[in-house]
């Protein structure tokens, strides 16, 4: 799926997205560990939430495969996130 059509319907789960990280910010939080990272293809780019073990599977310039990601509205801005592992291409 293209980052478009997820930003057009705003909604999904089971989401298969291909694009390449090109930023990487971590964030503190107290319990969990959160990488917030921006994920683009050529028809836009969106924010990705890595969680703990996914911020070590990626570097910002890789091209990576997401598998059953979901988008959530927070703060009014669109984000994907998954349970499963990043897989590098």
């Amino acid at each position: 799926m293209k980052i478009k059509e997820i930003l057009t319907s705003l909604q999904g789960r089971s989401l298969e997205v291909t694009g390449r990280i090109t930023t990487m910010e971590p964030i503190t939080l107290r319990t969990r560990r959160l990488v917030k990272a921006t994920l683009t293809d050529d028809t836009g780019s969106i924010m990705l939430n890595l969680w703990g073990k996914q911020a070590n599977q990626c570097q910002a310039g890789d091209l990576i495969k997401l598998k059953d990601a979901y988008v959530k509205i927070y703060r009014g801005v669109a984000e994907l996130s998954t349970w499963k592992d990043i897989e590098v291409l």
